[in-house]
């Protein structure tokens, strides 16, 4: 099974969506066979991240787990994005301030290489989204 992240794996400059600035830079590689997606964040504000995406032979899900420089992580499932070409990982995670809440995130090729991100936050027992990072990903040379 090909990965459902194929259309990510590369190096990428990466700008708010709608101020356009620079939100950081991201290299996304593909190992182990194609059965999982490693992550490298850098953002413009000095925070690093890295995420490994698996793909999880028992149940067939592909899972993300992403930890940041000042201790903070989350782990999420791969979910229906319900639009065709976008890939979208959900799960409950607990915030820097202990607060839990329900948390996706959307990536959807753009069609001219480019990709879009969005994350998005709800309250546990809410469906009023909002969104805390939109961002577009143009690839950069290696």
């Amino acid at each position: 099974m090909a990965s459902p992240l194929a259309f990510w794996v590369g190096t990428w400059d990466v700008h708010d969506s709608v101020t356009g600035e620079r939100a950081g830079t991201n290299k996304i590689v593909s190992i182990l066979d194609g059965h999982a997606v490693l992550e490298h964040w850098r953002g413009a504000s000095g925070l690093d991240g890295t995420s490994l995406f698996w793909d999880d032979g028992a149940d067939g899900t592909w899972k993300q787990v992403w930890a940041t420089s000042v201790g903070w992580a989350k782990q999420k499932a791969m979910v229906d994005a319900g639009e065709p070409g976008e890939v979208r990982f959900e799960g409950v995670v607990t915030l820097p301030d202990g607060a839990r809440v329900r948390d996706r995130t959307t990536l959807t090729p753009l069609g001219d290489g480019r990709v879009r991100q969005v994350i998005e936050t709800a309250s546990l027992d809410g469906d009023t989204w909002e969104i805390g990072f939109d961002a577009v990903y143009t690839p950069t040379a290696d």
